[in-house]
């Protein structure tokens, strides 16, 4: 993975898309009108699978897990 523009790229594609006049260099996908949602998050690449983990802090030597407390990651 690398980020230009603060965009992921992945196998030389950005992880975007956009309607109308293309952003700074053209990276990412072109759609030629507004997408819904679920269609523009497929076109930017965005649809990963995600999950849930558990948050941990350290204390000392140890990992202490904080209870009810949980981040979504790409599952990849």
């Amino acid at each position: 993975m690398a980020v230009a523009h603060d965009l992921l790229i992945e196998h030389g594609e950005a992880a975007m898309c956009y309607v109308g006049d293309p952003p700074w260099h053209a990276p990412g996908q072109r759609l030629n009108q507004p997408a819904t949602a679920a269609k523009a998050i497929k076109a930017a690449r965005l649809d990963w699978h995600v999950t849930r983990v558990p948050l941990y802090i350290t204390g000392g030597n140890r990992l202490h897990e904080l209870p009810g407390k949980h981040a979504v990651v790409r599952a990849d």
